[in-house]
C-alpha cells in the first residue's frame, strides 16, 4: 500500500510538472491523482526572488563517483530553491533536452509562481546516496533515497492551500559530466 502511494504521489506530481521526484519516461496509464507539490528543504521566509540559486559546490566539480553524488545533492537544492522562489533557470541549465521529468518540475513550479501562487514546506530532504550500475554510456547513476515533508500549494494569491503529505522515495538521477558541471539526462523514481 505505501509503495502504490509513493508511486501515485510521484506520478501525479511528475504529471503535473510540480516537483516530482520524477518517474521514467514510462509510467502507468492510470489517470494521476490530483497532484500535490513537493516543499522544499530550506524554505524561503519570503520565498523572494532576489535570492541566488545554490551555487555548484566545489566537490560536485569532475567526472568522479564523489562529484557525481555531491551533483545530486546540488540538485535536490536547486528543486528547493526553485519551489521556494518559481526561479526554475537554475534547474533547467542543468537539464538535458531528453530529461522530461525535469523540464515538466520546472513548468509546473513556474505555472503555480505565474498565477500569483506559491508553495511552502520544509522541502526535500536527502537521507542517503547509493552509486548505481547499468547507466547508458558516458552516464553515471546515483540513487537518492530522499523524504519530502508535507507541502502547501497555494494556486493563486488568498487561495486554500492543496495540501500533500510526507513521502519517503527513491530517486534515481542518470547524469552526464559537462566540461565545469554535469547535466540530467533522466529522473527515474525507482
Amino acid at each position: 500500500m505505501r509503495a502504490s502511494r509513493w508511486r501515485r504521489s510521484l506520478v501525479a506530481v511528475a504529471a503535473a510538472g510540480l516537483l516530482g521526484f520524477g518517474t521514467s519516461a514510462c509510467t502507468s496509464g492510470d489517470d494521476p491523482p490530483k497532484p500535490a507539490p513537493l516543499p522544499t528543504e530550506s524554505p524561503s521566509p519570503t520565498g523572494s526572488s532576489s535570492e541566488a540559486p545554490p551555487s555548484l559546490p566545489a566537490d560536485a566539480g569532475g567526472s568522479s563517483t564523489r562529484a557525481a553524488k555531491a551533483f545530486a545533492r546540488h540538485f535536490v537544492d536547486l528543486v528547493n530553491y526553485a519551489s521556494a522562489t518559481g526561479d526554475v533557470e537554475a534547474i533547467n541549465a542543468v537539464a538535458s533536452d531528453s530529461c522530461r521529468v525535469c523540464r515538466g518540475m520546472a513548468d509546473g513550479i513556474q505555472d503555480v509562481y505565474s498565477k500569483g501562487g506559491h508553495l511552502e514546506g520544509d522541502g526535500w530532504r536527502v537521507l542517503g546516496t547509493k552509486v548505481l550500475s547499468g547507466g547508458r554510456e558516458n552516464e553515471r547513476a546515483i540513487s537518492l533515497t530522499l523524504l519530502v515533508s508535507s507541502q502547501r500549494r497555494y494556486e493563486k494569491p488568498n487561495s486554500e492551500p492543496i495540501v500533500s503529505d510526507e513521502i519517503r522515495g527513491i530517486l534515481d538521477i542518470y547524469m552526464r559530466s559537462t566540461e565545469n558541471s554535469w547535466t540530467i539526462s533522466r529522473l527515474v523514481q525507482s
